[in-house]
């Protein structure tokens, strides 16, 4: 899989309070993820994506064996591709 961007969100816990109260922050900090499906290509006057949901369902479970804890659809994406990203990865 070739990842062509990545956000980098970081999560600082100073000195302050100590471990004791930075815990309970770590643990709601999640990993979220959509994807396009596939690149976007103009067709006429409207475009049109070139991954269809199986290939989408592969690389969902590919990204949550990663460690990303959302993984949804964005642009493209249709019912057919969130129903096989869900199949997927709760299979």
């Amino acid at each position: 899989m070739r990842i062509l961007f990545i956000a980098v969100c970081s999560f600082l816990l100073c000195c302050k309070t100590g471990w004791s109260t930075d815990e309970k922050h770590v643990a709601v900090f999640l990993l979220i993820g959509q994807s396009n499906a596939g690149l976007p290509h103009l067709v006429g006057d409207h475009f049109e994506y070139d991954a269809d949901p199986a290939t989408m369902a592969a690389h969902a479970a590919e990204v949550r064996g990663m460690g990303v804890d959302i993984i949804g659809g964005c642009c493209g994406s249709t019912p057919a591709h969130i129903a096989a990203i869900s199949e997927a990865l709760n299979s």
